[in-house]
């Protein structure tokens, strides 16, 4: 089940035979913006592996280029970091921590 606004990129890239696991188009719910006569459209992709989010952006690039679509090209937002620190023992060696980070990038 998807969220209201979100295309899962790696549903529809199957059938292509291309495997973009966890990587996900992001859509802003709001009117369609116009200049002139050209569409103007925004992708935000995030993904957890860098390496999967640049062959998204160069995929979706090739896929408009092949199409006659005219693109700006990548714009690298800033990831987001998180981190975690966990107690390593269950009961008691309050000292003994260990630390997890979880990083999404846009």
């Amino acid at each position: 089940a998807a969220e209201e606004g979100v295309i899962e990129v790696d549903d529809t890239v199957k059938a292509i035979g291309l495997d973009l696991a966890g990587v996900r188009v992001k859509r802003k719910n709001r009117e369609s913006p116009r200049k002139g006569k050209d569409w103007v459209a925004q992708l935000h992709v995030r993904a957890f592996d860098p390496n999967a989010l640049q062959y998204a952006c160069e995929f979706i690039l090739h896929l408009a280029d092949a199409r006659g679509v005219r693109t700006g090209g990548i714009i690298p937002l800033p990831s987001h970091r998180r981190l975690f620190t966990l107690l390593r023992s269950p009961h008691v060696h309050k000292q003994s921590q260990e630390n997890f980070e979880w990083k999404a990038h846009k």
